[in-house]
């Protein structure tokens, strides 16, 4: 029997989730960059604990871990990077307040990784990291960037039932996930985890 990496990253694969599911986020960047809303003047708030609170699904997850493994960007570095990013911004402790959870703030531990502003390809960028782009030419400045909840919404649905396949595939395979959503390194060292047992 195959083990629960190679299942996952033949399912991925096969249903082409990269480019077929962030195609429509990544070509609203890239005309938003051809008409000069970019954010080259901008030192990265989107990416840092002032603005980003970034969670991700499994399949997202999976993505993402097999984009930095096969770029062999997966290695004991990072795994402590992430591990350090976790704890700094206490990442593996819930925040509810009268019932209701809130994302922690935390700034993205690919953010800056090795002198890049994020080493990850825009074909495997969480989807809201990809729809949130400058409003304005030559953004520097807090407050003129926005997400496209309009084109999230509309990625929602197949991304559900692409996400409920793969969920499905894996648990036919001895496989759970048990998060829907998590922070970025939580979701990567769960992914790690999970993959490899």
């Amino acid at each position: 029997m195959k083990n629960f990496r190679d299942l996952a990253f033949q399912f991925i694969n096969e249903k082409s989730l990269i480019s077929n599911r962030r195609l429509e986020l990544v070509s609203l960047m890239k005309a938003g960059e051809d008409n000069g809303r970019n954010c080259f003047s901008c030192v990265g708030f989107c990416c840092t604990q002032s603005h980003n609170s970034m969670q991700i699904s499994p399949i997202e997850a999976a993505e993402l871990y097999f984009f930095l493994v096969t770029n062999e960007m997966w290695d004991d570095e990072l795994i402590s990077k992430l591990n350090d990013n976790i704890s700094e911004y206490r990442l593996d402790y819930e925040l509810s307040v009268g019932g209701r959870s809130f994302r922690r703030t935390y700034t993205c531990p690919f953010f800056m990784h090795k002198s890049l502003g994020c080493p990850i390809a825009p074909t495997h960028k969480p989807y809201g990291c990809l729809a949130f782009n400058p409003d304005k030419k030559n953004v520097s400045s807090e407050g003129h960037c926005s997400s496209r909840v309009d084109l999230l919404e509309n990625i929602e649905r197949p991304h559900q039932d692409i996400s409920s396949q793969f969920e499905e595939s894996m648990k036919t395979h001895g496989l759970e996930f048990h998060f829907s959503k998590l922070p970025i390194p939580v979701a990567l060292l769960e992914m790690d985890k999970i993959l490899n047992n």
